[in-house]
């Protein structure tokens, strides 16, 4: 979860060069999912990042991945910290918290898509501290979805229990009472 928040707010997503003045010395700007470093903050040295304008497009379809790996590994987390808060939890929720973490696995890695973009298309990009955070964050989520699918049977999740089935057994009208035994619960 740490890596999608660090992503949220970096610049270093990915970056692309162009020429700049008349010596057209080459400079890298950077972009994030949901900020750039202008050109401006590439002249002056000091780097700064700002929102995506009419300028710049912003790169949607990342964002949908960003936000939407960020809800699911969310939801497994909680799960995750629910059960060893409260010490129990159904089977049905254990299940949807494993496939959610496969999913936010899945989703962070369609991150990467913001290398098919036209950003990156008009000039070549190369790879930034973002794009190796949603690597090492992909694993995390993944290594989270096998752990708690390991854990599903070390646990002792199950459905909610049924109630305690009660064997009775007849007396018979002609034994004396020695003969009666108590019903079993099984």
């Amino acid at each position: 979860m740490l890596g999608n928040i660090y992503l949220g707010f970096s610049c270093y997503f990915a970056s692309a060069p162009i020429e700049v003045g008349a010596y057209e010395v080459e400079i890298d700007l950077r972009y994030g999912l949901w900020v750039y470093s202008p050109l401006q903050s590439a002249m002056t040295g000091f780097p700064y990042c700002n929102r995506y304008d009419e300028n710049h497009e912003a790169p949607l379809i990342p964002q949908i991945f960003h936000l939407c790996a960020s809800a699911t590994g969310m939801f497994s987390l909680f799960v995750m910290w629910y059960y060893l808060i409260a010490g129990r939890i159904g089977r049905c929720v254990w299940t949807c918290a494993v496939w959610s973490s496969f999913l936010a696995t899945i989703l962070q890695l369609l991150m990467l898509l913001f290398f098919a973009l036209d950003t990156c298309e008009e000039a070549t990009c190369s790879w930034g501290v973002g794009s190796s955070v949603v690597l090492v964050t992909a694993f995390a989520w993944f290594i989270l979805a096998i752990e708690l699918n390991l854990q599903y049977r070390n646990l002792g999740i199950q459905s909610v229990p049924q109630s305690e089935q009660v064997e009775m057994t007849a007396m018979r009208s002609s034994g004396s009472s020695k003969d009666y035994a108590p019903p079993s619960i099984s």
